[in-house]
This record gives structure tokens, C-alpha cells and sequence, in this order.
């Protein structure tokens, strides 16, 4: 398999309250649950580490994906995966924890409620140290700030949709018109 490309995504502001006369405990900072279902991610600040490499992705609060100082993706709390440059939704989590790509591919790959994503019969997770397990080629990731089923889910979604369509590019630069 080529270079595993790691990006997380995450985050986006924290919602309004509902009113009530009863202290309710709030919802940590940062973080964003979108409503229940396996279509649903949870955002929050995320950080993938290459640890050979010393190399981060940031997943910002407000879902954008930071590759290289650059803005190239952002991922939803309703499961989906986008390119920043074009706007387009690249990869879709679906009700049933599958995914769909842009083309209507439907890959081989479910992600489970508990924060774990099965591929050609392999489960792979994110221990409690954040490092990646279970897959046959256990790339040198280290995920920080994925400390829930659904953080952690979030960040395997992001991963896997890199890993399916490779690493994202920048826009390219405008060229003045010719002759």
C-alpha cells in the first residue's frame, strides 16, 4: 500500500443550549456532536502525527484540515469529507456506517458507533495512547485529542478518505491570460 496519507478533521463551534430551569453540565469546549446515527461524526481540535517524519495535520475547530500550513479539506458532523478548493463532498458516511464516494463507488470499509472502522475483514482503532492498530501496514500516526468513540471515529473517517483519494492539493494558482 503507498504512503498512508493521515489527515484528521474535526470541529465545529460548539452549538446553543437548550433553555432550562435545571444547571445542565456543559459540553466541553470545542467539540461538536452531530445528531445520533453512524452518519454522524464528532468534532473537535484533532491533531494526526507522522511520528518518522515529525509531520502534523490539524483538524481546526471549525472542521478545516491543515496540511503543510495549507487549508486543503474540512469534514462535517453530518459525515462528509470535502475539498476545500473545488467545495465538493468527496466521501460520504452513510446511515449504516458505509461509505460512498463521489462517484457512487461504495467502498468496502464500515465504521462502528464505538469509534473502530472494519476494512477487507480487518478492524482497526485508535488506542488510548492514540496510536493506530489493527491494520496489516501499521503506519507511524499518532492521533492527540481523540479521547472519545466519536473523536476517534472522526479521525479514522478522515484517514480512510485520504488513503481512498489521496492527499489533497492546493488550488491552483491563477495564470494571467495569454497574448
Amino acid at each position: 500500500m503507498h504512503k498512508l496519507a493521515f489527515v484528521l478533521a474535526l470541529a465545529v463551534a460548539a452549538c446553543g443550549g437548550k433553555s432550562s430551569s435545571t444547571p445542565t453540565t456543559p459540553e466541553p469546549p470545542m467539540t461538536e456532536k452531530a445528531p445520533a446515527g453512524l452518519s454522524s461524526l464528532e468534532l473537535g481540535e484533532l491533531k494526526i502525527v507522522d511520528t518518522e517524519k515529525n509531520e502534523a495535520i490539524l483538524i481546526h475547530a471549525d472542521g478545516k484540515i491543515e496540511i503543510g500550513g495549507q487549508v486543503l479539506a474540512s469534514v462535517t458532523a453530518d459525515g462528509k469529507l470535502r475539498n476545500q478548493a473545488s467545495g465538493e463532498d468527496v466521501l460520504m458516511l452513510e446511515a449504516d456506517g458505509s461509505l460512498k464516494v463521489k462517484s457512487g463507488q461504495i467502498p468496502p470499509v464500515v465504521f462502528a458507533a464505538d469509534g473502530t472502522v472494519t476494512a477487507d475483514g480487518k478492524t482497526i482503532s485508535i488506542d488510548a495512547e492514540g496510536k493506530i492498530v489493527g491494520g496489516e501496514e501499521a503506519a507511524p500516526l499518532k492521533v492527540e485529542g481523540a479521547t472519545t468513540p466519536g473523536l476517534k471515529r472522526t479521525a479514522l473517517f478522515v484517514l480512510v478518505g485520504l488513503m481512498m483519494g489521496g492527499q489533497p492539493q492546493p488550488a491552483p494558482a491563477e495564470t494571467a491570460p495569454k497574448g
